[in-house]
């Protein structure tokens, strides 16, 4: 099984949720307003860094998983492309996990 971290901006979170959806994904949970800075840039909720992101954990099986990271991946490049190349504040991390409860 493997968690799905999914890191966008607040701005996205709907895009992104449909994303997921259309992939047949029906359960995850939703941490809004995560706070940090990385490779998108600054999103601290204040000036000069207005913004906050969002965190979606989903917990899956690997062909599931696999799924879920190849329509994120066709989002981000489309909607980089509409973009005309503008980065996408998007980013997605697995881990193994086990279900213990």
């Amino acid at each position: 099984m493997k968690l799905l971290l999914v890191i966008c901006r607040a701005s996205l979170e709907r895009n992104v949720l449909d994303v997921i959806e259309r992939a047949g994904v029906s359960a995850f949970s939703i941490v809004p307003a995560v706070l940090g800075i990385g490779q998108s840039g600054k999103a601290m909720h204040d000036y000069p860094w207005p913004g906050s992101n969002t965190l979606v954990l989903v917990a899956l099986e690997e062909a599931p998983a696999d799924n879920l990271i190849e329509a994120l991946v066709a989002f981000r490049d489309s909607a980089q492309t509409q973009q005309h190349g503008a980065h996408l504040p998007l980013r997605a991390f697995s881990v193994e996990c086990v279900e213990v409860l």
